[in-house]
């Protein structure tokens, strides 16, 4: 059975807050505070900017864009409003608009200070429109499309706009600063929240930096972030802002694009300044869209024992969280007036519950890689043939699979300490079982294809004491070297009420069961070689969850 949820179709128009104006000057490099590393941004940019115009002489305007940052507390995790700072708006596309019709005269990008510049009509009315996107369709740099938008609105595109002024006859200076909102009387925003959207859009500049710099001229596909003041925790419509949590939205055809959804509720939970903890869904997205994500998702926590693939995608949500804003302090704001909160340390142990199947052991593991070998490696190995295409699941074991032996060498005390005790990509040898029954093999072996049945049993020991079904032995990894190519049929089957439930893995391919009664069944063409079907029981029961396995 499968089952899953599908985000709804885009549609887009234009939301605008208004910004800063003003003479002074633009130009000079901006950084951001201390990070808590030593490390501090200096502006730098993944494309050239841009600019056009419908004019061929006039007056230049030009100008910095800035948004207004809250930084958070790296011990407690909560917003720093006393430490707001102004960042460069980077990559974003500006626009001149005729104050009366609103018809764009030129248009620019802002460099990697936010620094624009276009060629404007004299004597003209007009306001400079900074977008909350990031467009590049350039040969010679990364290729990008990422936007920021409200969910609560029609899906409208943010955008900051300058109040409207006369371009005269001699160049025209117009800075435009995206403002938190927020009244350190009142601590309360009551303001326009004007430099969120902004915030979103360089923790994802941020993230397409670093990709840009293991992979030169590389083709980013399209993101849109929605965030909306709104964005609640709660369960329900999209539309409404009932999102839930952030999270990675999928992919949706009727856009084209990728998407996350990012709180955004006022003294419930904000995490737009949140950096590590959008970088984290960002991250899910690049899995996604340039590698291979078989998790199946659900509740998880630091110290769970997980299903392989949830702990590799969380831990590799969390480690890219701290590798994209070059961190190792993973922070999340909430609560009245985002006082509360926590932090994690990306470079330390999984604890009491580390191993193969912690998501923590796995971000120590990756955080450590990008420590002694750069981010390169761990690129590398996640977009390799082998991680993409293999027969296993994306895990921990299949990533080391393909890791350089350089950085496999200089991670190796790092595994030890952690308790994973394979570099296999079967895990072969694991010894840790997390103390749940049937934890290992890692994955089993199924060699017979004439039909006889196989007994395999799924665990739900720790699912019991934790819930949710994507803990470690609620599925199990079944591996399979099929003899030849041709068509084979699996059949699962069970006890009284239960529910088996499994997918096929091969090539890249996966293919899904098809329920009837207390049995799955499924026909398909496979070749010959490796095969993994993951088994598991849809209904849960806490006894009779052993199944009968053939393959014919």
């Amino acid at each position: 059975m499968h089952r899953y949820r599908y985000a709804a179709t885009l549609a887009a128009v234009l939301l605008a807050a208004c910004g800063g104006g003003g003479g002074g000057g633009g130009g000079g490099s901006t950084t951001s505070p201390d990070n808590g590393n030593g490390v501090t941004y200096s502006a730098t940019q993944i494309s050239a900017a841009t600019s056009s115009s419908t004019v061929t002489t006039g007056v230049t305007v030009s100008g910095k864009a800035q948004a207004q940052i809250v930084p958070n507390n790296l011990t407690s995790g909560r917003l720093n409003y006393a430490g707001q700072y102004y960042t460069a708006i980077r990559g974003a596309t500006v626009e001149l608009l005729d104050a009366g019709s609103s018809a764009v005269l030129a248009t620019a990008t802002t460099d990697g200070s936010g620094n624009y510049s276009f060629l404007a009509p004299t004597n003209t009315s007009v306001k400079v429109r900074v977008k909350a996107e990031a467009v590049s369709t350039s040969t010679s740099y990364a290729q990008y499309n990422v936007s920021v938008r409200d969910n609560t609105n029609s899906n409208a595109l943010y955008v900051l706009d300058s109040a409207t002024f006369n371009t005269g006859t001699s160049d025209v200076t117009k800075n435009l600063n995206a403002d938190s909102g927020w009244d350190t009387n009142t601590a309360t925003y009551t303001g326009t929240r004007a430099s969120g959207p902004f915030a979103l859009l360089d923790t994802a500049y941020k993230g397409m930096l670093k990709i840009a710099k293991a992979k030169s001229l590389v083709v980013i596909p399209k993101l849109n972030m929605f965030w909306s003041v709104n964005n609640r925790p709660s369960s329900g419509t999209l539309s409404a802002g009932d999102i839930g949590t952030s999270f990675f939205g999928g992919y949706d055809s009727g856009s084209g694009a990728y998407q996350l959804y990012i709180l955004g509720k006022e003294g419930v939970d904000t995490d737009e300044f949140d950096e590590t903890v959008v970088a984290h869904e960002f991250g899910h997205y690049m899995q996604a869209a340039f590698s291979r994500d078989n998790s199946i998702g659900g509740s998880h926590a630091f110290n769970h024992k997980l299903d392989m693939r949830v702990a590799f995608s969380e831990g590799w949500g969390n480690a890219w969280g701290g590798i994209a804003t070059e961190r190792t302090v993973y922070s999340d704001s909430s609560g009245t007036a985002q006082a509360s909160g926590f932090t994690v340390n990306l470079a330390s142990s999984g604890g009491s519950s580390k191993g193969w199947f912690n998501e923590t052991s796995v971000a120590y593991v990756l955080t450590t890689i990008n420590q002694n070998s750069g981010f390169t490696p761990i690129w590398d190995a996640l977009t390799s043939s082998d991680f993409k295409t293999n027969a296993r699941v994306s895990s921990l074991y299949s990533f080391l699979a393909n890791l350089s032996s350089s950085a496999l060498t200089a991670v190796s005390s790092t595994l030890t300490a952690e308790s994973i005790g394979s570099t296999d990509g079967w895990g072969t040898g694991e010894t840790n079982d997390g103390s749940v029954p049937g934890a290992l093999a890692v994955y089993k072996t199924h060699s017979n294809f004439s039909g006889t049945n196989a007994q395999y049993c799924v665990d739900y020991t720790y699912y019991n004491s934790v819930s949710g079904a994507n803990k470690l032995g609620v599925s199990q990894f079944i591996r399979m070297t099929l003899p030849s190519s041709r068509t084979y049929t699996f059949t699962a089957g069970g006890g009284t009420g239960t529910d088996p439930d499994f997918r096929i893995y091969q090539g890249g391919n996966v293919y899904y069961g098809e329920t009837t009664g207390t049995s799955e069944t499924k026909n398909v063409a496979l070749t010959a070689g490796d095969a993994v079907m993951v088994l598991t029981d849809y209904n849960k029961l806490t006894s009779a969850n052993c199944f009968n396995l053939s393959v014919n």
